[in-house]
């Protein structure tokens, strides 16, 4: 097949994805012996003969994804012994021929997504027992019995089945608990999860539970997962959250709750969590956070309360989070806010208030946020601006002033807020949507110190 292209032979990558292959003959890929990546993904396949990959004896990956397989003889894989990596998902497979990865002594990462398999034969994965990863996410699974055969998987993917239930000795079955590093069980149909159910998952670092139809989360169901940094929980149906259940996970560095139906938090959710880096709490339906839910968390960069439906913040919030880089609070009814309630946040990089109901500007509100590069206003009720409202704001690059209520009587108080700018670069002003809009973006007003403001 490649006679006429003798560079191949040398060549350790092949790509042959997309190219309308509708089936792979015997011995095509004969002679290219130094071949390592094989790419036939996006094809047509319609078949793949079973010595069509006789002589890739130092191949480590092939890509076999999105190719419309629905068959593969068990005999296709047996002489890649180098083999790490195999790609099969996003085909039309439902079954596995008992043999299809005898040989594959070395494999150490499958990809079996979205398929239409129902289960598996334990049997079929004897032969790559000491396999690493393995993805079976979005298929029709039911059970995880197969499972039985691996013992040292450290990646599980099941997300996107129809598994809803796990019972207390599910994982303790399995040879591989101890090494799981990961475990991804997104958008399946648990409602509950049994008390202990991860203890044997000593090592675990990543869980994904986001997707599911989680309402409650008892005391002791993540209980012996200590060594946990990412927890994601989104888009479950939790009004309320046991802050017990959590306050085993010292190690977590990475949480998400948001997309909930939350209407409240428990003042010490985070108590004894001092490692949080990561908080997504948006798209709830908080009305109010106590003053002292994020006291613990000093080493505090991410932050989501966006979307719920808070009125106000106590001025203490963010007291302890002097590393805080991004925080957002748009799409909230938030209408005032203390003057101080920023003031400790001098690593602040990234401010989101659009959409609330902030009627007026504080002087003060922004003071000490000297690193902040961005400010979202957008879609407030604002007036008028003090002139030293973003005075101190030196690495300010974008502003946001869309859809508020400035007019033509606030030209000149706009203009003396903006000549307070004092940012060696360049600033971009948005101001779209307010009745001032025409005039300021004609005359494009100087910042201070003669940094241009562009006005859109």
């Amino acid at each position: 097949m490649f006679s006429d292209h003798d560079s191949l032979y040398s060549s350790t990558k092949l790509n042959l994805s997309g190219l309308g292959l509708t089936q792979i003959e015997a011995y095509t890929f004969d002679g290219l012996d130094n071949l390592q990546n094989l790419d036939l993904s996006n094809n047509n396949l319609s078949y793949i003969d079973a010595d069509a990959f006789r002589g890739l004896a130092n191949l480590k990956e092939l890509q076999l994804n999105y190719t419309h397989l629905t068959y593969i003889n068990g005999l296709t894989f047996s002489d890649l012994n180098s083999l790490e990596y195999l790609f099969l998902y996003g085909n039309q497979l439902s079954s596995l021929d008992s043999n299809i990865f005898n040989g594959l002594s070395n494999l150490q990462y499958l990809y079996l997504d979205l398929n239409n398999f129902n289960s598996f034969n334990a049997s079929t994965f004897v032969s790559i027992a000491n396999l690493s990863l393995l993805s079976v996410g979005f298929n029709n699974l039911s059970d995880l019995n197969f499972l039985n055969s691996f013992t040292k998987l450290n990646y599980l993917t099941l997300g996107g089945n129809p598994l809803i239930q796990l019972d207390e000795n599910t994982f303790s079955n399995f040879d591989f608990a101890s090494n799981l590093f990961s475990l991804d069980l997104s958008s399946n149909q648990y409602t509950y999860l049994p008390k202990n159910v991860f203890t044997p998952l000593s090592n675990l670092r990543f869980l994904f539970l986001f997707s599911n139809l989680l309402s409650y989360l008892e005391e002791d169901t993540l209980y012996g997962i200590t060594n946990l940094n990412y927890l994601v929980l989104s888009v479950n149906q939790f009004s309320h959250f046991n802050a017990s259940a959590i306050q085993n996970l010292t190690s977590l560095t990475y949480f998400r709750l948001d997309w909930n139906n939350l209407v409240e938090l428990p003042a010490d959710l985070f108590q004894g969590i001092n490692t949080l880096q990561i908080v997504a709490l948006g798209n709830n339906q908080l009305t109010y956070i106590d003053e002292k839910l994020f006291y613990e968390l000093s080493d505090l960069y991410f932050l989501t309360l966006n979307n719920n439906q808070l009125t106000s913040l106590n001025s203490t919030t963010f007291i302890y989070n002097q590393h805080l880089q991004y925080l957002y609070l748009y799409e909230n009814q938030i209408s005032s806010l203390n003057a101080t309630i920023f003031s400790d946040l001098t690593s602040l990089y990234y401010l989101d208030l659009d959409s609330n109901s902030l009627a007026n500007s504080t002087i003060d509100l922004f003071n000490g946020l000297s690193n902040l590069y961005y400010l979202g206003l957008q879609n407030n009720q604002l007036t008028t601006l003090d002139a030293k409202t973003f005075f101190n704001l030196t690495q300010l690059t974008t502003l946001d002033l869309t859809s508020n209520l400035f007019d033509l009587d606030s030209e000149s108080a706009i203009i003396d807020a903006f000549s307070n700018i004092n940012n060696l670069n360049m600033i971009t002003i948005y101001l779209g949507g307010n009745p001032i809009y025409n005039k300021l973006t004609d005359e494009q007003p100087l910042c201070g110190n003669n940094t241009k403001c562009y006005i859109v």
